[in-house]
Order: C-alpha cells, then sequence, then structure tokens
C-alpha cells in the first residue's frame, strides 16, 4: 500500500491545485470525536479506489482522528492531494497521495433550518453527465459555484439541481430525499452528483426498519407531487423542505413529517460517531 504524505498547503506543482486531481470530505466533529466516522473513511477508500489514488486506511483513520481532537468541535475538511506532478494532465508513477486538514465553525444557520426547513428554487445550472466520475466528492466543484452564485439573485435558501437529461439529482450541496405514495424516493447517483455520508446512513436506517425507499431516475414533475421533501448532509444533518418554487409556480411542504424522521433516527445517528478506537 502507498503511504500519503501530510501536508499543511499547496505546492506550486500540485495536481489538486492545478487540476482538481483529488478528494475531500467535510466532517461534523463534537468533543473530538467524528459523526459518521467509518463512513467518511469507506468513501475516501473507495473514491480513492475509483481516481486511481493508493490510500492507506489505517494511515487515513489515525491522521483524522488526530486533527478531529485538535479541532475539538465543529467542521474538520480533509482534501486528498494526488500530489505533486508538475505541468501536465498525465499524473506521473512518482506522485504520492497528500492530505491537507482544515478546521472550521459549524454553520450557526444550521440548527435554525432543522427546526424552521429552507425555502428553495430550481435552478437553471443543470450537472454534466460523467459515469467515471458520478458519486464522486472530488475536487472538480466548478458547477457548484455557477450553482451558489445564482442562488445570490434568488429569494431562496437552497437550489434543487437536475443532470443534463432533466432528472433531479440533489441540492447545491445535499442530497434530497421526499416522501410520495406512501414510500421515501431519492435520486440514483452514478452519473453525476455526490454519494453523500448522510445519505448512505440514511439509506441503511430506511433499510433497517424495513421502510423501503424507491432509488431511481425522478423529473421535477415527480417531486413536486411530494408529501414531504429534506435535504441532508455530514453537516446539517436532516433539514426540511418547505418550499420548491420552479418558474412556473411554487411548492409548499409541511416540515413536522421531517421532525418526526429527525427525531427517529437521532439515536442511531450519535452511535455512528468514531468510538476512538
Amino acid at each position: 500500500m502507498g503511504q500519503i504524505i501530510a501536508a499543511n498547503s499547496f505546492d506550486v506543482g500540485d495536481r489538486a491545485a492545478n487540476y482538481g486531481d483529488g478528494l475531500f470530505t467535510t466532517m461534523q466533529v463534537e468533543d473530538g470525536r467524528v459523526a459518521l466516522f467509518n463512513r467518511h473513511v469507506s468513501r475516501m477508500m473507495n473514491d480513492g479506489e475509483r481516481l486511481m489514488l493508493t490510500l492507506e486506511q489505517q494511515q487515513l483513520e489515525t491522521a483524522i482522528r488526530a486533527h478531529a481532537h485538535e479541532c475539538g468541535s465543529g467542521v474538520l475538511k480533509l482534501l486528498i492531494s494526488s500530489g505533486v506532478g508538475g505541468r501536465g494532465y498525465a499524473r506521473p508513477e512518482t506522485a504520492k497521495p497528500h492530505m491537507i486538514f482544515s478546521h472550521h465553525p459549524l454553520p450557526g444557520h444550521y440548527t435554525r433550518w432543522r427546526s424552521e426547513g429552507i425555502r428553495t428554487r430550481v435552478s437553471s445550472v443543470r450537472l454534466a453527465i460523467q459515469p467515471l466520475l458520478g458519486g464522486i466528492k472530488h475536487l472538480n466543484r466548478l458547477e457548484q459555484i455557477f450553482i451558489k452564485k445564482e442562488l445570490n439573485s434568488f429569494k431562496a435558501d437552497d437550489a434543487i439541481v437536475c443532470d443534463a437529461d432533466g432528472f433531479v439529482i440533489e441540492g447545491s450541496a445535499a442530497n434530497i430525499f421526499w416522501h410520495r405514495n406512501g414510500q421515501w424516493h431519492t435520486p440514483e447517483i452514478s452519473t453525476c452528483g455526490v454519494k453523500g455520508v448522510m445519505r448512505c446512513f440514511l439509506l441503511d436506517w430506511f433499510e433497517g426498519n424495513r421502510m423501503r425507499v424507491n432509488v431511481g431516475r425522478f423529473v421535477l414533475d415527480e417531486l413536486f407531487q411530494a408529501d414531504t421533501v429534506f435535504f441532508c448532509n455530514a453537516l446539517m444533518e436532516i433539514i426540511p423542505v418547505t418550499a420548491i418554487a420552479s418558474d412556473s409556480a411554487t411548492f409548499d411542504f409541511p416540515a413536522q413529517p421531517v421532525r418526526v424522521l429527525q427525531q427517529a433516527v437521532a439515536q442511531n445517528y450519535k452511535d455512528e460517531y468514531d468510538s476512538g478506537a
């Protein structure tokens, strides 16, 4: 197995800075312990393999735990670059992956969002379809920058984002679930979008509680007919979506069913904090 090199900043020839060649994950930390720790590690290992990066799991876990202890409580971001490679797209055999950590405060408005919910709008920005990158939290985030820029002109907290074929994929930085016709639904994330760790946690929780989730390709009209809608990610956890605005209409959804779900999963979520083993 290859060894990951620790680093505090980018070298001028770093492939992450030059080409977006790498991965990242953003973790919630409480009292030095990472929420959904095993899922973050698994995601980095799996995505690293897909990007042909050789990562050593034990070294990765040790580094995350050390920085989580240093962080205390808040947000711990880990970026893994493919290494230093000079000019040119081809990744040299001499390039070695390295980790860059940063600590940040947890956004204060997430607590309010979890209680009150958010209003969203359908974004005009469409995600490109690329099966080689579908689901990976890679460093190429230009689409999300355009989505966030567009949000500045909307009276909305976040966006609903579709792919180039018009199928619902996610929010600007979160996965989406909705309830309709007696069951939960969430988009398939195989050709674009990010398979978030909170999405993974919830899919397992629903399965463990014998609640079927329809994972598939859905158009906006199917989402608009939902009984209730929520966003989720590793930092915001579960956020009710109380409204979705399109160019022609606004659709409202109750927050209370999502609050019930928040309470139902709370203990299982706490159980997935890192044990510090």
